[in-house]
């Protein structure tokens, strides 16, 4: 499938719908790998024992129109435990000012590759775009 005729398409079939998210997913995880996040995201998870050979950023969101320099962002470590944060970052983004969550989200997140109606849920493509770029396919 090719994403930008997929992402202009009106209506999206479940295999079509599930080929975006898991497009979205991924780009996070390889902009993760590639180190083009935020300093104080990357210093953060490597000071909590994470990095690109143990988990993968699987979501990632700013929010500068109420809060410049707040993200939140969810991981997967290779057992499949699933983390949520949000953090505060310095004006430069080198650091964190604070953090406001840090919650192991694993019991609350599902993991299914037959949901009706999606298709595959958020766990179930994280853990398949872990498995990808930690096997190199």
């Amino acid at each position: 499938m090719d994403y930008d005729t997929q992402k202009n398409k009106r209506q999206k079939n479940v295999q079509e719908q599930t080929f975006l998210r898991k497009h979205s997913i991924k780009n996070t995880a390889v902009s993760f790998l590639a180190g083009k996040i935020p300093a104080g995201i990357k210093n953060m998870l490597s000071q909590k024992g994470f990095n690109s050979n143990n988990c993968a950023l699987v979501s990632l969101s700013a929010y500068p129109e109420c809060c410049a320099h707040t993200f939140s962002g969810v991981i997967v470590t290779l057992s499949h435990q699933f983390i949520k944060f949000e953090v505060e970052l310095n004006h430069n983004e080198t650091e964190v000012a604070f953090v406001e969550k840090w919650v192991d989200i694993t019991s609350q997140t599902e993991i299914s590759d037959h949901k009706r109606g999606i298709g595959k849920t958020f766990g179930a493509l994280a853990i398949e775009v872990l498995n990808e770029i930690t096997t190199g396919g």
